[in-house]
């Protein structure tokens, strides 16, 4: 279980070593897994049509914005709130022109535990507008959701990057 609430992944056979004995030649097996997983599992790439539907999605998506830029990682261990906000750009620097911008704020250390789901860190809808206003070309985040999750549905940060990310995100 990687969100709560969201289905777990599930990793199944579809062919065991045993069964593939009879397939292939004395000596060859090999073993296949059948995997059902909510898109949401583990580590992601969100692309605009996640948030919005005419958006681009991963099928379309060329990989020159997102390799050989330059990384910006944010040590957000220390923040007093759970929500980072917009000065937590300014004290580091302002040149992200063009960077991937990773936020690290320890929580990922909950990872598949309750506590996980509770009180985790997210990104102000201030502090996602001075992203996109720097222009940054990828945000990574350590925590169960960019968005407050325990806010009622809301979906500010994320509705703010993928908009922006539609804006060179070929479809």
């Amino acid at each position: 279980m990687t969100c709560p609430g969201l289905p777990a992944l599930v990793i199944f056979p579809h062919r065991t070593r045993e069964d593939s004995r009879s397939r292939n030649v004395p000596g060859t097996e090999l073993a296949m897994d059948l995997i059902t997983m909510i898109g949401n599992t583990g580590t992601c790439l969100d692309s605009p049509v996640h948030r919005y539907p005419q958006g681009g999605d991963l099928a379309g998506l060329s990989l020159d914005p997102l390799v050989d830029q330059p990384a910006r990682v944010f040590h957000l261990t220390d923040a007093f709130s759970r929500g980072i906000a917009a000065d937590a750009f300014d004290r580091r620097g302002s040149d992200l022109v063009g960077t991937a911008v990773l936020l690290h704020t320890g929580w990922d250390a909950r990872s598949s535990t309750p506590e996980y789901a509770v009180g985790a860190p997210y990104l102000t809808e201030e502090a996602a507008r001075r992203l996109v206003e720097a222009g940054v070309s990828l945000v990574g985040f350590d925590s169960l959701n960019i968005d407050d999750t325990e806010s009622g549905g809301e979906r500010p940060a994320r509705s703010r990057l993928l908009a922006a990310a539609s804006t060179w995100w070929s479809t």
